[in-house]
């Protein structure tokens, strides 16, 4: 593992993968749904209906300066303002938030971040450096704690610091639906971060359905390449999704030695 020689002894032996969900079992006779947007899968939350309370996740902190390294770009600041807005419109009690220096449950928190990510916005796009976006951001807001981390979300930001981000794969826990073209047409249900059941949904091909095993390894960002074999057909499949684009290339392998190459499009199913 390329950390070992820095952790020396302390550097675990293997990589635990967790398995992905989209739901929730009860806690103690309380549902627990998990809120997410297909867009902006980084920013989910987990909303208790019977407490009136959310779990804010990544997207919630309160007394310091919001730590900015992992947001891409003027776009992923409205993605998060969105997800601030969806849970204010659940009307909450309770917002726990994930970073705090001292407890505070108020709701009034999400009004805090959502200031704070605009009046970073508008300071990200008057300053031509991250320093001097750092310093509009002291100047708005001098109590806050994290300033270290404000300064180096700041560079990252305005790209003068290279910050390795691997996006959260957008298909999990939804059905996204294949367009080939010419009545060739699929919908690929991803139950999670490793089954997949696709279904054909054509006069074509409604009869081409399976659960598979997949992988999906980020190449570009937001690119994935995503592949699988199929016990019903023997084929290998080979996807190139590009979800900035929402155009997909497709190469199949069939066990014969011959190969189908696609190119489509693809959208996740409202």
């Amino acid at each position: 593992m390329r950390c070992t020689p820095q952790l020396k002894s302390d550097a675990p032996s293997e990589i635990i993968i967790p398995k992905a969900v989209t739901s929730i079992p009860d806690v103690e006779g309380h549902k627990l749904e998990i809120i997410t947007t297909a867009n902006d899968p980084a920013h989910s939350f987990v909303w208790i209906p019977s407490l009136k309370t959310i779990a804010g996740g990544i997207s919630v902190s309160i007394d310091t300066h919001l730590w900015m390294a992992d947001t891409k770009g003027y776009d992923g600041i409205d993605k998060w303002v969105g997800q601030i807005d969806k849970m204010k419109a659940l009307h909450p009690s309770k917002v726990i938030a994930s970073h705090y220096l001292k407890s505070n449950d108020s709701p009034k928190v999400l009004d805090f971040v959502r200031e704070y990510l605009v009046n970073y916005k508008a300071a990200a796009e008057s300053s031509k450096t991250g320093d001097e976006l750092s310093e509009k951001m002291i100047a708005k807001y001098p109590k806050l704690g994290g300033v270290d981390n404000l300064k180096m979300g700041a560079k990252v930001f305005k790209g003068e610091m290279e910050w390795e981000l691997k996006s959260p794969y957008p298909a999990i826990g939804n059905h996204v639906l294949v367009d080939f073209g010419k009545d060739f047409q699929f919908d690929l249900n991803f139950i999670d971060n490793q089954q997949m059941r696709f279904t054909g949904t054509t006069a074509a091909n409604k009869n081409l359905a399976e659960l598979v095993r997949y992988t999906a390894v980020e190449v570009s960002p937001n690119v994935y390449m995503v592949y699988w074999s199929e016990a019903s057909t023997k084929a290998n499949v080979v996807h190139v999704q590009n979800w900035n684009t929402h155009e997909v290339y497709t190469n199949i392998a069939n066990p014969d030695g011959s190969f189908i190459h696609l190119k489509g499009t693809l959208k996740i199913k409202d």
